[in-house]
């Protein structure tokens, strides 16, 4: 912040005159609310046709600026210094030769220290779920045959994902495998396969938590009808949707029929 002006007149080399208004100003430092004072100056050094030295002296360290033009009531060219200091200098360069100016000098910033402020980042939700199981082999009239599915938070926080599973009415196969009930298991004993030890899922109560990057293996259960003939197709999806909102992350598994053979769970395409 600047003050009134007092008219200071300096003779430079070369015979050429330069007129400056020296001032007395008021400055703000951060973290000091008080107003601090030009204790020496300001006064000019090593003048030339287009150039001087405008230096002054502050009781705190502060940064530095020079305003200044031709115009006592509009010093529309700024010279700033980042240096915090109590001794200013600051150069004024591409001055007209036999040119009056006048000028003023504070400081650059005025500054000072804010409430605390909390920046929180925003939770990331996202899951991937993917197909585990390679392909399995089944026979008509077959029962409790598993796909294995596993889910993972690739969010940034704790989430609890509720699951869904459904095999009628899925679009692009020629018959509807039968959801086993519960249809849904966590592979408990981490065996790869449906078996005692599994527990069974149920909405609501034990709906998986996973931490960021942690992953659980789901089991969706089907029973094969026994009337699926040579080459028909059966679909079957789990669906995994965060309490929180985000989702729903489906992926699809299929049964292929075989009435010569043994037929076979296959990996489907993902929604």
């Amino acid at each position: 912040m600047f003050s009134t002006r007092t008219p200071l007149r300096t003779l430079l080399a070369s015979a050429y005159t330069l007129a400056l208004f020296a001032v007395t100003c008021s400055l703000l430092v951060a973290g000091d609310l008080s107003a601090q004072t030009v204790t020496r100056g300001p006064y000019l050094q090593l003048g030339t046709p287009s150039s001087v030295i405008v230096r002054w002296r502050t009781n705190v360290a502060t940064t530095a600026r020079v305003q200044y033009g031709n115009d006592a009531g509009n010093l529309n060219s700024i010279v700033d210094s980042p240096v915090n200091s109590t001794e200013h200098e600051v150069t004024l360069t591409g001055l007209s030769p036999d040119t009056r100016y006048y000028y003023s000098v504070g400081t650059s910033t005025v500054t000072t220290d804010s409430n605390t402020s909390t920046i929180q980042v925003a939770e990331r939700l996202d899951a991937v779920l993917t197909l585990a199981s390679a392909t399995v082999q089944v026979s008509p009239g077959a029962t409790a045959e598993e796909l294995v599915f596993t889910l993972t938070n690739t969010g940034n926080g704790s989430e609890r994902f509720n699951l869904t599973a459904l095999s009628a009415g899925v679009v692009g196969d020629d018959f509807d495998p039968t959801l086993a009930s519960p249809a849904i298991y966590f592979d408990s004993d981490n065996s790869g396969d449906f078996s005692g030890g599994d527990a069974a899922y149920n909405p609501g109560v034990n709906d998986p938590v996973l931490a960021a990057d942690a992953s659980v293996r789901l089991l969706v259960i089907n029973n094969i009808p026994a009337t699926v003939v040579n080459g028909n197709r059966g679909r079957s999806q789990l669906t995994a949707a965060a309490a929180s909102g985000t989702g729903p992350y489906s992926r699809r598994g299929c049964y292929a029929g075989h009435n010569a053979e043994p037929n076979h769970y296959d990996q489907g395409s993902a929604l």
